[in-house]
């Protein structure tokens, strides 16, 4: 492994972080572990002679998972810089580059969403950045992945109709407004939404589930709506088939 991750392609930051049959085995073995050591802290709770071994199997499961984590260590700068290409970073990172990008771009807005569909995993990343003087125009990113892998991306200009509609939501939106929606359940759609403006310098960030028992009140919370509405931009720019790579303007 040679030369700054940021540097490499695709192509080669997928070949250098490819799990080896070392880093499977070890992580196959300590998943094993942690089952063999519930079995035998469920039977130490009614025969005490369990209990060492339950205490054995545990610390053998935990050195497993070290040495499955040390081997992989070289790896890990790579592996951040691969899963930031496909919108799978910390969340935050993407909005501190938002920050900064909206002061040096001259852009009006920077929206940033995210949306993973459970149980599956596939999940949607998308970035707007616009621009309203002299004339509006919205560049989009969108990556697409499932269980982790990349399964698109599209870089273009937002079309007119969704453009047009965008400036409406922006228009009535207050960002005060955009806080955490709650949400009990576990699957669904958990999504995560920033919101930048230049000029007056504002910003808002907040989470909500768009599962699909959500209640016609619960659509109204503007979070909701606001998210509801960019996971129908994300769906509508997604080509049909998978696999897609397109840069337009």
């Amino acid at each position: 492994m040679r030369g700054n991750p940021k540097f490499l392609s695709g192509a080669e930051l997928e070949r250098i972080c490819a799990p080896t049959l070392l880093e499977n085995g070890l992580g196959a073995a300590g998943c094993l572990g942690i089952a063999a050591a519930l079995l035998f802290l469920f039977v130490a709770v009614f025969v005490s002679v369990f209990k060492p071994l339950f205490a054995w199997v545990a610390l053998t499961a935990a050195a497993l998972f070290w040495g499955r984590h040390l081997i992989s260590l070289p790896k890990r700068a790579y592996r951040e810089e691969l899963a930031w290409r496909r919108g799978l970073a910390s969340f935050s990172r993407y909005v501190d580059e938002a920050r900064t990008d909206i002061v040096r771009s001259g852009a009006d807005w920077i929206i940033l969403f995210t949306m993973t569909s459970l149980p599956h995993g596939g999940s949607r990343w998308l970035r707007i950045a616009l621009s309203g003087e002299p004339l509006a125009r919205a560049q989009v990113r969108l990556l697409v992945s499932e269980q982790g892998q990349p399964r698109g991306q599209l870089e273009r200009s937002l079309p007119d109709a969704a453009l047009q509609d965008l400036l409406a939501m922006l228009g009535e939106l207050d960002l005060a407004a955009l806080t955490d929606m709650p949400s009990t359940v576990r699957d669904g759609a958990p999504c995560r939404l920033a919101i930048m403006r230049r000029e007056p310098e504002a910003s808002a960030q907040g989470s909500c589930n768009l599962a699909a028992s959500l209640t016609d009140e619960e659509r109204q919370h503007p979070m909701v709506a606001a998210c509801l509405k960019l996971a129908g931009f994300a769906r509508s720019l997604t080509p049909a088939q998978e696999g897609y790579k397109s840069k337009s303007n």
